[in-house]
């Protein structure tokens, strides 16, 4: 539901561009700091820095997806150096696995959805189920189980 830049040409979305349904459209969801590139401020982690890198959800752009499984292991960018130091299945800097949503719980990740409720999902839920969760136009809506 957001852009990085609206222009008269690509105005802003509103509720109803959500054809697939408020209650069946992903708006937000949790990550941790420490598994996604560009969330973490690499060359100064905490607790010396703010933890926090240049492209923050301040700014509206897209940092996660629904096509990487809830809670797909990534290395930690305390413990993985750099770009070619680890397997590039788990490593941080490989934005393919490391933009997947990601949580301290055991068994999912919280998610807030354009009708303002904010649900648990779990990180089985069908991979085609939560990538249609995260596309409001489809024609593909989908129930929560």
């Amino acid at each position: 539901m957001f852009r990085y830049i609206d222009t008269p040409s690509n105005p802003p979305l509103r509720l109803a561009s959500a054809t697939d349904g408020t209650s069946n459209t992903i708006l937000l969801g949790e990550n941790l700091i420490d598994k996604h590139t560009y969330l973490n401020d690499n060359s100064d982690p905490p607790p010396g820095g703010s933890g926090r890198g240049c492209w923050t959800m301040d700014s509206g752009f897209q940092l996660q997806n629904g096509h990487v499984p809830i809670n797909y292991p990534t290395v930690s960018s305390e413990i993985d150096g750099g770009f070619c130091t680890r397997d590039p299945k788990t490593n941080v800097f490989n934005l393919s696995t490391a933009s997947g949503y990601k949580s301290n719980h055991t068994s999912g990740v919280n998610f807030g959805f354009l009708d303002g409720s904010i649900r648990f999902v779990s990180q089985n839920i069908d991979q085609i189920t939560l990538i249609r969760l995260s596309v409001r136009n489809d024609g593909e809506p989908v129930t929560m189980p």
